[in-house]
C-alpha cells in the first residue's frame, strides 16, 4: 500500500503537467492560426489567414455571455453550428485595400515679388574697396544706373555665316586678355544656343511650371532643366563674378567674390579672388585633361614669393580648404547637372513641395524663383529648402541657395550654401591663352 501511494505521489504531478501541455497544445491547434515570425506558413494556410484578417468584424452573438466572448481560449467546439456560420467572403474582400497615393499640391505661379521675409536684401554683398594697386587681369564690371553690374550676352568674336552664304565681319568684343594662341573656328552653334535657351523660358512654357496629371511636383522644373542643359552646354564660354557663401564643417564661412572664366570645350576654369582682402589676387587654373588632372594655383604676398605656383589635386585637402566642392564642379552647366541629379533622386519619394514665384529679384534683375521644400527630414534628401532663381532674360540660373532643417523644432532653417552669378558675359571667344599660367596678364610667374 505504501509503495502504491508513493508511486501516485510521483506520477500525479507529472501527469498534471503533461496534461496541461497537451491541453494547451490542443487549444493552440484548434484556435485560429496566428502569424509568428519564426513559423513558416504554407501557401494553403496564407489565404485563409488573410481572409480572417481582412474580413469585416462580426457582431457578438446574443446567445453567449460577454465572459465567453472575451475568453482568449474559447474553443469552436463550445459554439453552436449557427454561431460558427460567417458571411461568405467575396473575392474583393480577399484583396488588400489599396492605399491611395497622397495628393501633392500642384505648384502655382504666384504673382508679385518673392516674399520679402524669406529674402536677404543685403545679398549679394558688394565688393569692398581694396587698398592694393595691383591691376586686375580683366576689365572691371561696368555698373548700371543702380550701381549693379549688368549681365551681357556678347556676340561671337569671330565671323558668323550670313544668310547669303557670305560671312559677316566680326563684331568687336571687349577682351580681358588680348593674348591668343589659336584662331577660332569660323562656324559655331554658340549664338544659336543662346537663342534656343531664351526660347525655353519658364514663363513661355506651361509644362515647365505645371504638373501633367498626378505626376511628382518636381517634374515640371526637372523638364525645364533637362530641356535647357544642352543649350547651356553648347555655349562656348562665359565670364562672371561668382559670389558664394558655404558652410564647411559646421561653420558658415564669410562670403567670397571670385572672377571666373569658364570654357566648355575642353572644360576649363580660371579663378581670380576678389575677396576677402587677404586673398585678393590669388589665382587658379584647371583644364580638363592637362597637368595630370591637377589645378595650378598660387597665393599672394610672402608665401607666393617663397613657394610660387603649385599643382594640387582638385579634391585634395589644400585645394578644398574652406570650400564644399572642388573647382571641377564650378559653372552653370555643372549647377544644372547637379539639380537634375538631385531632382531625379527626389522624385523617387514623396514629401516634396514646389512653388514658383514671379517677380523675384536678384541684384535688381527680375527672375523667377523655383522653391523646393522637404517638410520632413529624411536621409534620402540632401536639403530642407532649396531655391533656384532663373533670370527672365537669359533663362539661366543666376542664384542658388540651400538650407538644412532647423536645429530645434520651430527654429529657422540653417543656410548651407548659396551662389550668385553676376555680370555674366557669354561667348567671349576665350582661347587656350585664357587658361594658360604663362599668360603675362596673370600672376603665376611673378
Amino acid at each position: 500500500m505504501r509503495n502504491r501511494l508513493a508511486k501516485l505521489r510521483t506520477i500525479a504531478p507529472a501527469t498534471l503537467i503533461l496534461s496541461g501541455w497537451i491541453g494547451s497544445a490542443a487549444t493552440i491547434a484548434q484556435s485560429p492560426q496566428r502569424h509568428l515570425p519564426w513559423r513558416a506558413q504554407t501557401p494553403q494556410q496564407f489565404p485563409q489567414q488573410q481572409a480572417q484578417q481582412l474580413a469585416p468584424p462580426q457582431a457578438p452573438s446574443a446567445h453567449l455571455p460577454p465572459a465567453q466572448l472575451q475568453h482568449p481560449h474559447l474553443q469552436p467546439a463550445h459554439l453552436q453550428p449557427a454561431q460558427l456560420n460567417r458571411p461568405e467572403l467575396q473575392p474583393a474582400q480577399l484583396q488588400r485595400p489599396q492605399m491611395a497615393a497622397p495628393q501633392m499640391p500642384a505648384p502655382q505661379m504666384q504673382p508679385g515679388v518673392y516674399p520679402p521675409s524669406q529674402l536677404q536684401p543685403a545679398w549679394p554683398p558688394p565688393v569692398p574697396p581694396t587698398t592694393r594697386s595691383q591691376p586686375l587681369p580683366f576689365p572691371a564690371a561696368q555698373p548700371n544706373s543702380g550701381g549693379m553690374p549688368r549681365h551681357r550676352v556678347t556676340p561671337a568674336a569671330y565671323a558668323m555665316p550670313a544668310d547669303d552664304g557670305g560671312a559677316r565681319p566680326a563684331m568687336p568684343v571687349a577682351n580681358p586678355n588680348p593674348v591668343r594662341v589659336a584662331e577660332r573656328p569660323q562656324i559655331t552653334p554658340a549664338s544659336a544656343a543662346v537663342s534656343g535657351l531664351q526660347s525655353l523660358k519658364l514663363s513661355s512654357h506651361p509644362e515647365f511650371t505645371q504638373r501633367i496629371g498626378n505626376e511628382h511636383p518636381i517634374m515640371p522644373a526637372l523638364r525645364w532643366a533637362k530641356a535647357g542643359l544642352p543649350h547651356i552646354e553648347a555655349i562656348d564660354d562665359y565670364s562672371c563674378t561668382l559670389v558664394k557663401q558655404e558652410r564647411v564643417n559646421g561653420e558658415l564661412k564669410p562670403s567670397q567674390h571670385l572672377f571666373l572664366k569658364v570654357r566648355h570645350r575642353p572644360f576649363s576654369v580660371y579663378v581670380y579672388f576678389l575677396t576677402p582682402e587677404e586673398e585678393r589676387g590669388q589665382e587658379a587654373i584647371y583644364v580638363h585633361g592637362q597637368n595630370d588632372g591637377k589645378l595650378i594655383a598660387h597665393t599672394v604676398g610672402v608665401r607666393h614669393k617663397l613657394v610660387g605656383a603649385v599643382s594640387l589635386k582638385p579634391d585634395g585637402i589644400l585645394a578644398m580648404q574652406g570650400s564644399r566642392y572642388p573647382i571641377t564642379t564650378v559653372g552653370l552647366a555643372n549647377l544644372v547637372r547637379e539639380l537634375i541629379a538631385v531632382g531625379e533622386n527626389d522624385i523617387q519619394y514623396g514629401e516634396s513641395e514646389v512653388q514658383f514665384y514671379r517677380g523675384a529679384k536678384v541684384n535688381g534683375y527680375t527672375c523667377t524663383c523655383v522653391e523646393f521644400k522637404h517638410p520632413v527630414r529624411r536621409r534620402e534628401f540632401r536639403y530642407h529648402i532649396a531655391r533656384i532663381f532663373v533670370d527672365d532674360d537669359l533663362n539661366l540660373p543666376v542664384h542658388y541657395e540651400a538650407y538644412d532643417w532647423p536645429e530645434q523644432p520651430g527654429g529657422e532653417p540653417v543656410l548651407t550654401e548659396r551662389y550668385t552669378y553676376l555680370n555674366l558675359k557669354l561667348n567671349n571667344g576665350f582661347t587656350d591663352a585664357d587658361f594658360n599660367p604663362q599668360n603675362p596678364n596673370y600672376g603665376f610667374t611673378k
